[in-house]
């Protein structure tokens, strides 16, 4: 079940990466990063810091993989539930992107 879980979460985060590195042109100057409902769009930076949002899904995706598998011997439950919360972040982190890309397109 953890294995399952750990390659849901990898494959949709490689999906991330690939769906920003075709959508996203890498010639352009700027654009939308971030898009609050009260405000509008508040945050306007280079193309590549669109790519930090998948980076830190993976960043937490191996954190919590390190840790589930420290403690998944002594307590199974908390390892599982760590890897679950990992590829519900990624799912999250997806349709942040996928909002994002909508804006800048």
């Amino acid at each position: 079940m953890v294995v399952c879980l750990v390659s849901a979460a990898l494959l949709i985060n490689v999906g991330e990466w690939l769906y920003l590195w075709f959508t996203i042109p890498r010639s352009s100057g700027t654009i939308f990063l971030h898009y609050n409902i009260f405000f509008g769009i508040d945050l306007i930076g280079s193309w590549y810091q669109i790519y930090l949002m998948p980076f830190s899904a993976l960043c937490i995706i191996l954190i919590n993989l390190y840790v589930s598998f420290k403690f998944y011997p002594s307590n199974r439950v908390f390892g599982i539930t760590l890897i679950s919360f990992s590829l519900f972040l990624v799912l999250l982190a997806g349709l942040a992107i996928l909002l994002i890309v909508r804006q800048n397109i």
